[in-house]
């Protein structure tokens, strides 16, 4: 889960999907897919980041964010660690219940995970070993993941500060940008604050810790 509409619109801008051959004539390759929306995107990201922090802060409620994933892969059988379907409102209701403070999780240095005993588990059969690696974070590969990230949002022009400095989680930028305009950036601290999200250079070998191929933003 994450806090803050700075957080909430980095999410969205860094989300990674499988293309389709009806968006993009390609079908299977994994690639960012910003606010699930790339082939559609009519104007740039960076006004359309802008766009979507204006509209937050206009709000009265904010919305709660979270990075999700619910196709999560065994590697070596490539068998689903979670059922999906219907199974999903489990988490979506923590979700519900984190966000009036009933439950608190567990503070990760890529955000709030649930706890085991948080989520309500009642009639599912799933093995624990497999609820902790869902649960688990592998700091290694965030560490690539932001690499990979801070690459990705550096080609979009104009995108707004707030974006690289609203999370609440910080991050050393790991390296220099290759554009000349854009090297100030080069020692920012920019943070994240995330449930679960995923190194795209990592999906298609992804390991027990990683979250894996698919993540879907969720907002209520």
């Amino acid at each position: 889960m994450v806090d803050g509409s700075a957080a909430g619109v980095y999410d969205g801008l860094t989300l990674g999907a499988e293309a389709t051959f009806a968006a993009e004539g390609v079908d299977g390759q994994l690639r960012y897919d910003p606010m699930s929306m790339r082939p559609f995107l009519s104007y740039p990201e960076g006004r359309y980041a802008q766009h979507w922090l204006d509209v937050l802060g206009r709000v009265t409620e904010p919305p709660t964010f979270a990075h999700v994933n619910w196709f999560q892969r065994e590697p070596e059988t490539g068998r689903y660690l979670w059922p999906g379907f219907r199974e999903n409102l489990r988490v979506l209701l923590w979700l519900l219940t984190c966000r009036e403070g009933s439950v608190s999780g567990t503070q990760t240095p890529v955000g709030v995970v649930p706890t085991a005993g948080e989520l309500d588990l009642t009639g599912l059969d799933i093995p624990d070993a497999d609820l902790a690696t869902l649960l688990s974070i592998n700091p290694e590969r965030w560490e690539a993941e932001m690499r990979s990230r801070t690459a990705h949002l550096d080609a979009f022009s104009g995108l707004p500060d707030e974006v690289w400095q609203g999370p609440t989680v910080t991050w050393r930028r790991p390296s220099p940008p290759p554009h000349a305009d854009q090297g100030a950036r080069a020692d920012r601290l920019f943070t994240r604050n995330t449930t679960h999200a995923v190194s795209l250079s990592a999906l298609e070998n992804s390991t027990a810790c990683d979250v894996s191929e698919v993540n879907a933003g969720v907002g209520t």
